[in-house]
């Protein structure tokens, strides 16, 4: 059994290796899903004004570095459409490679697939990825972006039903007159009830139509999440906070046998470390970083 020195001295191992060492992400998506936005959050730096370079280009060998985070190693790349084998292979083999980097600080520690919540159902370009082995190496987290306007979408659906059925009695009702008219205006029921019944509406088609069937797949993702309100995040009121969580957790060792030494032992740390959206991990990491300081001046 561990004692509290054991445990002290292997956060300290981990926080003093992670100091000097890069969390290397790659990050899919099509243009327009909300990449540059969590990217944005994530890196501490606004990745629209960075030169071309950055934008528009979807070189996934392109190793992407941030001025303001020397912790983060981001790759990009727009993903595949159905039948384009090549775009398909270019990720596969991206991935193989870095799997077989012999130095920690190459290979790929994490990836994001993003994904934009809508009435489209999963694509088979979408399935094919979670179904190939290759893509199960390296931890990865499905992120249904713009959730709020797939909610918005179910409230317009939901209000359009109510004007509907209440015009359908209107019509039916010969006896209503114009006075009835204007005090029934409306459900009578409160803008509030209908916003609820969007939400819940919209979780269950989510679980349904999407993250129920991207676990069923051959190799599922660690974890899916959905996002919103991207663009209102702050580091202090992080929207990205399911997506950090889920990171850190995909990042948890189970394996026992894994040697204390293993660089992977210090990846939740590294990612800590690395992204600049949630301010709970740095808190934990700083909190170490105390005892360790602590447990070296003793």
């Amino acid at each position: 059994m561990k004692t509290a020195c054991d445990q002290l001295r292997e956060i300290m191992d981990q926080v003093s290796l992670v100091d000097e060492e890069k969390f290397r992400l790659l990050i899919i998506g099509k243009t327009g899903c909300g990449k540059t936005t969590i990217l944005s959050k994530v890196c501490g730096e606004n990745v629209a004004d960075k030169p071309s370079e950055f934008r528009g280009v979807h070189d996934i060998h392109k190793e992407m570095e941030f001025k303001e985070n020397r912790h983060l190693v981001v790759h990009d790349s727009e993903g595949f459409e159905a039948g384009r084998k090549r775009e398909f292979q270019v990720v596969k083999r991206f991935i193989e490679s870095r799997s077989r980097k012999k130095k920690f600080s190459e290979q790929l520690h994490a990836i994001w697939y993003c994904l934009q919540t809508n009435s489209r159902p999963i694509q088979q370009s979408e399935k094919s990825f979670f179904a190939h082995s290759s893509f199960k190496l390296v931890p990865v987290i499905a992120i249904f972006t713009k959730f709020d306007l797939f909610v918005q979408d179910q409230l317009q659906n939901i209000m359009e039903c109510e004007e509907a059925d209440e015009d359908e009695d209107v019509y039916d009702d010969e006896a209503t007159t114009d006075s009835d008219l204007d005090s029934n205006e409306g459900s009578g029921q409160p803008f509030q009830v209908f916003e609820e019944r969007a939400k819940l509406l919209a979780s269950q088609k989510f679980e349904e139509h999407y993250k129920n069937v991207l676990m069923q797949m051959p190799h599922p993702p660690k974890a899916v999440v959905e996002l919103s309100d991207l663009h209102d995040s702050t580091p202090k009121a992080s929207r990205l906070g399911s997506l950090i969580e889920a990171t850190m957790e995909a990042l948890t060792v189970t394996d026992k046998s894994m040697a204390k030494d293993d660089p992977r032992q210090r990846l939740r740390a590294l990612f800590a470390k690395a992204q600049m959206a949630e301010v709970s991990p740095k808190i934990s990491l700083s909190v170490k970083c105390v005892f360790h300081s602590s447990y070296k001046r003793r």
